[in-house]
């Protein structure tokens, strides 16, 4: 119960912040996070895949972009839509490798997970 509350106040708090800056990207990764951790998946994937915009636009890397896709992965593996989750998880190992990204998503790809 204690985690639904914090991530409920994670959602309420960064949806604010969202509303004043709309475009920020670990802004959107947060909010995906606290969304992926009550299982509101719609709602987590579109976040994941503002960050994934939001870089396609500015060209400008950051780690939550492969960690984004990692998430998406395990969104799609968790709804069974694992022909979409190995886009995803194919995608991770082409961009950088951050905190194990490459990792996480290789176990998906050969069924570990």
């Amino acid at each position: 119960m204690r985690i639904k509350n914090q991530n409920e106040k994670a959602i309420e708090k960064l949806t604010q912040f969202l509303d004043k800056m709309p475009y920020h990207i670990e802004g959107h990764y947060q909010i995906a996070r606290a969304y992926q951790n009550l299982e509101k998946f719609p709602k987590a994937k579109q976040h994941y895949k503002q960050v994934i915009k939001q870089y396609q636009k500015t060209d400008n890397f950051h780690w939550s972009v492969s960690w984004s896709y990692v998430r998406l992965g395990q969104i799609c593996n968790a709804m069974g839509q694992q022909k979409e989750a190995k886009t995803y998880y194919t995608k991770v190992l082409s961009l950088p490798n951050i905190m194990g990204s490459h990792s996480e998503a290789q176990k998906y790809l050969e069924g570990k997970k």
